[in-house]
């Protein structure tokens, strides 16, 4: 089977959707898969490793690509000249080999339109999004993402009517659950179109490392990630304050939230306890790191997926999560320590709960490691991934 992946942004370093096409790609060609990559020009510089291996095709930034990227108010328009780019390349394509299967890998957004040639294989995704702030928690959502969740249904309905481009997609992998289905749904996609799968796999270096061993007392805690309102860093600073043993919190990561929890650090009077480290200078020195701590703790309110649950599961780093969206979608009872969306005090008061009893239950703490260990490997594995998309296509 030929396959043409088209992705805008692939590298080994930058965004998770283009590290999750780069690793999907470095898969495939392990795999000896008839693979050719259509990305963005910006790419071609993170392909190094593959000079003599993949076949690439790259659309260039064209008049009106920089138009939107400089734009403010219609910035988030800026794939839509890259994919209908590329829907002139696939026409040459399927004209010369027909059989070839287009996989639209990314972006992940259900809104976004592609531009599908009709009479081809097309399978778009894995698609998530239409991901907002739990009722509960609505008061802090901020004003902008409260008028994307109102107006979604309505976008998504006028980009269906006017376009109609996710009704051409042969099949189009759910990786968001309910809520993705229903957005999809409103743009014209059916049921019979939609195969539900993960996101993404976790990188083979990651899937070697031994588990991590827990004994002992261990009051080590740690927070990754982009500083930003929607990640819930506060609700985990807070529940330091709470803890009733000596819990300590590392949280690696910058963005515009950081002075704010500073600021909160001190009112609180953990300083001793709670640092802001920004970040390591590469994800490899991240995840050497994360095997000193007792557990990891991730207290977002709108996480569309959550790769860094899946790398937690895969080390055997226990996670405390909030039971929406990705999170809910990556564990089970069983993987992690799942805390209902309540409101800031009850998420505060269970996290403290739950990291009081993480760090002093070295049985409690072992169990789930093994637990999460066991699951990343049956079912966050490329290879496992890549074939719960591939079975998702085989009978086009």
């Amino acid at each position: 089977m030929k396959i043409v992946v088209i992705a805008p942004n692939v590298s080994e370093n930058l965004s998770g959707e283009a590290i999750k096409a780069f690793q999907y790609i470095t898969h495939m060609l392990a795999n000896g898969d008839d693979v050719t990559l259509l990305t963005h020009a910006r790419s071609r510089g993170h392909l190094d490793r593959f000079p003599d291996m993949l076949a690439v095709r790259f659309v260039e930034d064209g008049f009106w690509q920089k138009f939107f990227w400089r734009s403010r108010v219609l910035r988030s328009l800026v794939d839509v000249p890259f994919f209908l780019a590329v829907r002139k390349i696939i026409e040459g394509v399927y004209a010369e080999a027909p059989e070839t299967v287009f996989h639209f890998l990314g972006p992940v957004s259900p809104i976004i339109p592609r531009f599908p040639v009709r009479e081809s294989k097309s399978v778009l995704g894995p698609i998530t999004g239409n991901i907002y702030y739990p009722p509960a928690l609505r008061s802090r959502e901020p004003f902008q993402l409260s008028v994307r969740r109102v107006l979604h249904s309505i976008a998504q309905r006028g980009v269906g009517m006017a376009l109609n481009d996710k009704a051409g997609f042969d099949r189009i992998l759910i990786s968001g659950g309910e809520r993705t289905r229903q957005s999809m749904k409103w743009a014209g996609a059916s049921d019979a179109q939609m195969r539900d799968v993960f996101d993404s796999g976790v990188s083979d270096k990651i899937m070697t490392l031994s588990k991590i061993s827990h004994t002992g007392v261990n009051h080590r805690f740690a927070a990754t990630g982009r500083l930003v309102p929607h990640k819930g860093v506060d609700l985990a600073i807070r529940a330091v304050a709470k803890t009733k043993t000596p819990v300590t919190l590392d949280i690696f990561g910058s963005g515009p939230e950081e002075t704010h929890l500073q600021a909160l650090i001190d009112e609180l009077g953990v300083g001793e306890r709670v640092k802001l480290r920004g970040w390591l200078p590469s994800h490899d020195d991240l995840i050497s790191e994360l095997r000193n701590y007792r557990g990891y703790v991730f207290p977002s309110m709108a996480e569309a997926n959550g790769i860094v649950i899946q790398e937690g599961l895969a080390m055997g780093l226990p996670v405390i999560c909030l039971n929406w969206g990705g999170p809910t979608l990556l564990t089970t009872d069983a993987t992690a320590i799942r805390i209902d969306p309540g409101s800031d005090d009850e998420i505060v008061a269970a996290l403290a709960d739950q990291m009081d009893r993480l760090a002093e239950d070295p049985e409690f703490a072992a169990q789930l490691s093994d637990n999460g260990f066991e699951a990343a490997r049956k079912n966050f594995s490329w290879g496992a991934v890549s074939e719960q998309w591939r079975r998702a296509f085989t009978d086009l």
